[in-house]
């Protein structure tokens, strides 16, 4: 298992694929709900984004290690980590920078003076102005060679270094009392994304050696931790806000907790990865799920946009109706923005350009 795997993803986990996009999709959709009942509604409707959003870093780990694996393995170490960066440029930066210059032509509030190059460049780690998901992400991509040449190295051994450093970084980041902020902290946990990322990758080699196998009782096991994690994650949550920040080594409870709420986190992730059953709504959540970062990207302006024409009245839980009746319009317009900020010809000259 020390050897770069060449044979790509095995063909039994083909349908893995489709379930990570439900993920992705589903993801995206509740955050999109959270952010605009916020706004609009008399009662905000509870998604729980955060955790969902939490096994989008696990899948997104998942799918980055078999994309090394194989570019590393085709290209070789420099014109693989050349290729590697170089897709998840053109998948990031063209439809984030159009929607930089949306913002300045039609938001007065936002001007090219107000704009700092690490916002550009989706370099602001420290507390982000915008899209915090993005800059977050970018920070696994950033580790994601350093924590892929360490699985390679470590092997059955990663994630028990992984939990160790992680653990060891959240006390010295006490100590140094650095600001429980994004990106630096998810989830209650410094660095808390690039652990969850870090998983994902540990979780695409060991599944690459282990046979695809279904089973019910365990969905209904998921479900029931899928439950409980969401009752724990609430019950930490106000714990986290009541209790007044230390300045010294903090309490069993603030390591504790959070790692437990991981662990619980990794369960389902497990559960979620090695058995296949029927999804709600499959296809209209996966469909969403193939462009979630568009959709994550826009629906701030789709929303600001229905507010602007007066579909909505004051903060009324009615104005939930138009949102969702013209949902499908932004979705198949988020669409055509993902084929269109990088085509396939851009693709394939980047792709031309890395093999010479």
């Amino acid at each position: 298992m020390s050897q770069i795997e060449a044979q790509g993803i095995p063909k039994a986990q083909t349908g893995l694929s489709r379930r990570i996009n439900y993920i992705r999709g589903l993801a995206v959709f509740a955050v999109a709900i959270g952010h605009f009942s916020s706004r609009f509604m008399e009662h905000s409707i509870p998604t729980h984004p955060g955790y969902l959003i939490a096994f989008f870093f696990i899948v997104s780990g998942y799918g980055i290690y078999h994309s090394l694996n194989n570019r590393l393995a085709n290209n070789g170490i420099g014109h693989g980590l050349i290729s590697f960066f170089g897709k998840r440029a053109l998948r990031l930066f063209p439809l984030y920078w159009l929607w930089l210059i949306l913002n300045l032509l039609f938001d007065p509030g936002v001007t090219l003076q107000n704009l700092q190059l690490s916002q550009i460049l989706l370099l602001q780690f420290h507390d982000p102005a915008y899209h915090w998901f993005l800059p977050a992400i970018v920070m696994c991509y950033i580790a994601a060679p350093i924590l892929f040449w360490l699985l390679q190295l470590l092997e059955k051994h990663f994630l028990f270094f992984s939990i160790g450093s992680v653990m060891a970084l959240n006390i010295a980041f006490s100590f140094l009392d650095v600001p429980k902020i994004r990106c630096w902290m998810y989830l209650f946990v410094y660095c808390g994304h690039i652990f969850l990322f870090a998983f994902g990758m540990y979780y695409a080699k060991v599944l690459y050696y282990r046979q695809w196998r279904r089973s019910t009782p365990l969905f209904v096991i998921s479900c029931f931790c899928f439950a409980a994690l969401c009752i724990i994650a609430r019950l930490t949550q106000a714990a986290a806000t009541t209790v007044p920040k230390l300045q010294t080594l903090p309490p069993i409870w603030e390591i504790a907790i959070p790692i437990g709420l991981y662990a619980m986190l990794f369960l389902v992730a497990v559960l979620f990865f090695q058995h296949d059953w029927k999804l709600p709504l499959a296809s209209i959540f996966c469909f969403m799920g193939k462009i979630s970062l568009a959709i994550y990207i826009y629906e701030g302006m789709y929303t600001t946009a229905l507010s602007r024409v007066s579909l909505f009245s004051g903060t009324s839980d009615i104005n939930i109706l138009p949102y969702l009746l013209l949902f499908p319009i932004f979705v198949v317009g988020c669409f055509v923005l993902e084929r269109a900020a990088a085509p396939r010809v851009f693709s394939s000259f980047w792709n031309r350009l890395v093999h010479h």
